[in-house]
């Protein structure tokens, strides 16, 4: 089964993060600008539990290798407690958000630990750092750090959100 599949819902909470946007208050303002109602929202840190029982964990946003450019990186790590393979993609599943509303999609510089492709089977267990490329001046503000499989059937996000 792949993390993104139609029936990999994410759970409506997080491990010490938000509930997901569904279950707010629809007064209330979105939880970065650009939520979805259907995205579920982390603090940077905190763990989501999809309902195939996949647990993602993002850490907070650091400054990685800056040899050919400044980046920002962030160490994620799957663990399949379900009972089918899931599919995992660090290269193309990842986005992050700037402060300006910049989306960018994640590089290859920033990190000799890259989060490679593949798959994962029941009990496994993957960690790897996804890496972007540091906006022009490195604003501080809100970076929202988002799962967003690219080989999917729902339209569900998961967002970690990180203040620098």
């Amino acid at each position: 089964m792949s993390l993104g599949s139609g029936g990999d819902r994410p759970a409506a909470t997080t491990s010490g993060g938000a509930p997901a946007a569904a279950e707010r208050d629809p007064s209330a303002p979105p939880a970065f600008p650009g939520a979805k109602d259907d995205d579920v929202v982390a603090q940077a840190g905190a763990s989501v539990t999809t309902d195939s029982k996949i647990t993602m964990t993002a850490t907070k946003l650091t400054p990685g290798d800056a040899t050919i450019q400044k980046t920002l990186c962030s160490t994620v790590t799957y663990q399949n407690g379900g009972s089918d393979t899931a599919s995992f993609n660090g290269v193309f599943d990842w986005k992050l958000q700037d402060p300006n509303g910049a989306i960018v999609m994640s590089g290859l510089l920033g990190s000799d630990n890259a989060l490679n492709s593949g798959q994962l089977t029941p009990g496994g267990k993957t960690t790897g750092d996804v890496c972007f490329e540091a906006p022009q001046g490195s604003p501080s503000g809100t970076y929202v750090l988002l799962l967003d499989p690219s080989f999917r059937l729902t339209s569900d996000r998961i967002a970690w959100i990180n203040n620098l």
